[in-house]
């Protein structure tokens, strides 16, 4: 499909009235071809990509089926947690640090934070409710305070996607990061707590049902 569309923008570039179309095509050709748009749309200005930028997400796709899940197949299944925590761990304190020294980089193009929603969903999908817990306290032991912890999880998505570009720490980087592991952690605490008011009021006006 890629290979078509390419194809097709090509064979009108030879034929549009614009030189600088072409000229952005023919520099990002070998890229897109090869799997490799996102990089190459990490490091161009964003007026040369043009008509092929969008491309960077089906790079980032590709290395995973080609990197990532043949990783997996060959890792041990004891081992996969460790690994898909290992690779989170990595993730949130790279885009921490970025965010923290307003280094200028768009962590959405690169495959190893555009692996990181596939470990976040890794980890869900192998974890059971009971048994996740941080140090001592369990997510069953939270029930009480089900509630707030479900209100305070959804604010803190919605503060990180309004302060973007108004809070220095809050950037492409951070929110790249964050985001995906507080809808996580939210999605998780809905399937734990499906009784609470907040999901009752989510069910209510707002018509979300999410099993």
């Amino acid at each position: 499909m890629i290979s078509s569309f390419l194809l097709a923008l090509y064979i009108y570039c030879q034929f549009a009235p614009s030189s600088y179309e072409y000229m952005c095509m023919m520099r990002g050709l070998p890229w897109f071809l090869t799997y490799t748009g996102n990089i190459y749309a990490e490091f161009t200005p964003e007026n040369m990509l043009n008509s092929i930028g969008h491309f960077w997400s089906l790079a980032v796709e590709q290395q995973f089926y080609f990197l990532l899940a043949p990783l997996l197949l060959f890792v041990p299944g004891k081992y996969w947690k460790r690994l898909l925590i290992g690779f989170s761990v990595f993730s949130i304190a790279l885009g921490g640090a970025l965010g923290l020294t307003q280094t200028f980089f768009t962590p959405i193009y690169t495959s190893f934070l555009g692996f990181y929603f596939a470990t976040l969903g890794g980890l869900a999908g192998l974890s059971r409710l009971a048994d996740i817990r941080v140090g001592k306290v369990t997510l069953e032991s939270l029930r009480p305070y089900a509630d707030p912890l479900l209100i305070g999880i959804f604010a803190l998505i919605v503060f990180c996607g309004l302060s973007q570009g108004h809070l220095a720490v809050i950037n492409d980087a951070t929110t790249t990061v964050f985001t995906p592991l507080f809808a996580t952690a939210l999605v998780l605490s809905i399937s734990a707590f499906p009784q609470t008011g907040f999901v009752r009021f989510c069910n209510g006006p707002l018509k979300v049902n999410p099993f």
